[in-house]
Parts: structure tokens; C-alpha cells; sequence
């Protein structure tokens, strides 16, 4: 398959982040070369690490603490996941500013303690149900 030039800008909330095709302008945060495929795969992160965010706000507003914890290292584990994806396929410059954010390696730290579900760890990617 051929790959595109994609540009991806990381904002605050999961919600907002943006993936547009081209090189970007001056709010695009990083560049990347990817297929259709690894687009789709990359904007279902988005939408994991999206949910993942919502559901981390609701239970802090409900005090359910248990839940609460695996909410956020979902959301962890989808940033672990995007933040790979974008360096994998990431110009160099992308590459470079991806390793020097040391990102990659802080957020290992704590998805990789996660004893709660040991799926995560091994890199599965969950599908989202429909939002009716």
C-alpha cells in the first residue's frame, strides 16, 4: 500500500487531537508517512485513549477509586500505543522529538506495572463499541 504524509497535533484532552493529511503548519506536533490502514489503526487509539479519558472523569466524579485506576492506565497504555505508532511511522525529526520528550520510556513505567489486566501488556488493541 502507499503511504501519505500525515500531520498529527497532540492536544490536551484525547478529544481534540488532530490528524490531518499534508505536511502541517505551524501547530502540527509531529509528521508521519502511513497507509490507510495504520491511519485507521491510529485514529481507533485515538477514539481508546479518547474513552478511556471520558470514563477516567466520570468514575473520579462518582468516587469509585478501583475503577478509576484501570481507567487511567488504559488511557496510559493508549498513549504508550500512539506515542510508538507516531514514532515508528514519524519522519526523523518526529523520531527525534518523540525521544527527546523521553515519553516512550515514562509511560512504559507505569502501564508496564499494570497487574490488573495483563491484555495490556501484551499490546492488544481493543476495539470500541458502537456510541448509540
Amino acid at each position: 500500500m502507499e503511504k501519505s504524509t500525515y500531520s498529527v497535533s497532540i492536544h490536551s484532552s484525547a478529544s481534540t487531537w488532530e490528524l490531518r493529511e499534508g505536511t502541517g503548519d505551524a501547530t502540527s506536533d509531529f509528521v508521519i508517512e502511513a497507509t490507510p490502514v495504520e491511519i485507521g489503526v491510529l485514529k481507533d487509539l485515538f477514539q481508546q485513549a479518547a474513552l478511556a479519558d471520558v470514563r477516567s472523569y466520570g468514575h473520579a466524579h462518582i468516587l469509585v477509586s478501583d475503577v478509576s485506576d484501570e481507567d487511567h492506565m488504559e488511557y496510559d497504555q493508549a498513549l504508550t500505543h500512539i506515542y510508538e505508532m507516531l514514532h515508528k511511522l514519524g519522519t526523523k525529526k518526529t523520531q527525534r522529538d518523540i525521544e527527546s520528550l523521553g515519553v516512550l520510556t515514562a509511560l512504559k513505567g507505569y502501564a508496564g506495572n499494570n497487574i490488573h489486566n495483563p491484555d495490556l501488556l501484551r499490546g492488544t488493541v481493543y476495539t470500541l463499541p458502537e456510541v448509540e
